[in-house]
């Protein structure tokens, strides 16, 4: 059986996950709203640039650009057409969909590991069954936050010039176009690729605490699920045999 430490660690692993479960599930549910238009997006000069790299689509309506959400006065006389969806928006909707159903899952695999960790029979069947769900859900959300963190890291390095910004809500470059986005701020424009960086690695620090607790789990298991020792039979002097009986492995 486990011991006590082991115990309130696992409890504390699962309740760390269980807020970061909530947390990022919150977050997608936001971005699904996005995407399908039920939130206000056009209130500040950020909150749209957010929108046009990464939710916006024609279906919402929006298929010119809005130069008052975009803060750009004197107001340009020429309309720029949008495309009807960008592979970045298409990118982030899968993203989104998918931090949406591991969030969820990592919830109850961590409510599932809190039932395991103060189980009486911790080990074998029991424990493979509680526990093993976490370990794997926690090895997907950690790639997953690679995967995605190395997009939008890129979209960065891509959104720190007027050029790369258009290319990513997908107009074509104009040289007349450098003069009126050159008025928006540049931190603005590489804004949301910075955000989303930062939740999709959980601010670095969050996601090497997540391969942490991976590794501490990982290694708990393994030692729990060691298989007792087969008994020791010793031959007396006598000529009688003593059985030994093994003891089940704990973990300090």
């Amino acid at each position: 059986m486990a011991s006590c430490g082991t115990r309130f660690a696992l409890l504390f692993i699962s309740i760390w996950t269980i807020v970061q479960g909530v947390g990022y599930a919150v977050l997608a549910a936001m971005g699904m709203q996005f995407h399908n238009c039920e939130l206000d997006v056009k209130s500040t000069q950020v909150n749209y640039v957010i929108y046009l790299t990464y939710f916006r689509q024609s279906e919402c309506g929006d298929t010119v650009l809005n130069w008052d959400a975009l803060e750009i006065y004197p107001t340009p006389s020429m309309n720029i057409t949008l495309p009807e969806v960008t592979e970045v928006v298409l990118r982030t909707q899968t993203m989104v969909l998918v931090y949406l159903i591991i969030s969820c899952a990592w919830v109850v695999a961590s409510i599932m590991l809190i039932v395991g960790a103060f189980s009486p029979c911790i080990k074998g069947r029991v424990l493979r069954f509680f526990c093993y769900p976490w370990a794997l859900v926690c090895l997907l959300v950690l790639i997953q936050d690679g995967v995605a963190t190395y997009f939008y890291v890129s979209d960065i390095i891509l959104s720190r010039g007027v050029s790369g910004f258009l290319d990513l809500i997908g107009i074509h470059y104009d040289p007349d176009y450098y003069f009126i986005f050159a008025s928006i701020p540049p931190h603005v424009l590489i804004l949301p690729s910075l955000m989303m960086s930062l939740l999709s690695s959980r601010g670095v620090l969050g996601w090497f605490i997540n391969l942490s607790c991976f590794i501490y789990v990982c290694i708990t298991i393994r030692k729990l699920s060691k298989r007792t020792r087969q008994p020791e039979i010793i031959a007396t002097t006598a000529g009688q045999q003593h059985v030994i009986q093994p003891s089940a492995p704990v973990v300090p």
